[in-house]
């Protein structure tokens, strides 16, 4: 059994990664050095908006990244097999996916995991619903030992903390459209438009504000401060 300080590391990762992407990485990292799994991803794919969509790796080869994204990803034995266990919430081992018998006559296998010296692997679906599809995968080499119900159980554990995590990451990248789009329009506007928070300091001066600043025309920033300039 792992320990639960070891489950809550985990999870502050995970929310640590929902305000910043880039912090997957560590948690797939310490994710994969608990569970034995040299290859991780987590994939987050929304039909409806790319902006909301994300991919964080580790251990692959970005060859065969991108061949998977290219060629394999349509021809992925574990989506095609194993469709009726994609259901949220799901962890499992890719043996249910699709059974070894099934797999290994396929070109998925012989052709992509193969050569990456990958077999055993945890799937669990962190969500799926509509245009959403979330997964984490983590993938073991040909010589390690199949998944146990104490790796699963671990997993499943992580799964709504996941779910939040990625609920959280979505909403914030709808904020971050959001806030872009609204800098753009002021952008546009000819007049000059600052915005100051409640101890009036700078937190916005649209590109023409900005320009009265840098011509000197009796504002300028002083410390994040808006000043006059004393005649």
């Amino acid at each position: 059994m792992r320990s639960e300080s070891t489950l809550l590391e985990l999870v502050g990762l995970a929310y640590d990664a929902a305000s910043d992407a880039a912090q997957w990485t560590p948690f797939l990292k310490r994710l994969g050095q608990v569970l034995h799994a040299p290859m991780s991803a987590l994939y987050v794919r929304d039909t409806s908006d790319r902006h909301r969509s994300l991919t964080a790796e580790v251990g692959f080869d970005p060859a065969f990244v991108s061949s998977y994204n290219e060629y394999y990803a349509n021809r992925n034995a574990f989506m095609i097999y194993g469709k009726k266990y994609l259901r949220p919430g799901n962890v499992c081992s890719n043996d249910v996916l699709c059974p070894d018998r099934i797999l290994f006559k396929t070109e998925f296998y012989n052709d992509w995991l193969v050569p990456q010296k990958a077999h055993r692997a945890i799937d669990a679906v962190i969500a799926k619903h509509e245009t959403l599809m979330s997964i984490l995968v983590l993938i073991r080499e040909n010589n390690s030992r199949a998944p146990d119900l104490d790796d699963i159980s671990f997993v499943q554990a992580l799964v709504p903390h996941l779910r939040r995590a990625v609920q959280l990451h979505r909403k914030l990248a709808d904020l971050q459209l959001l806030q872009q789009a609204t800098k753009d329009a002021l952008d546009r506007w000819s007049m000059g438009i600052i915005l100051l928070d409640k101890r009036e300091r700078v937190i916005f001066m649209n590109q023409s504000a900005e320009s009265i600043a840098r011509q000197g025309g009796g504002l300028f920033l002083e410390s994040g401060e808006l000043r006059t300039k004393q005649r």
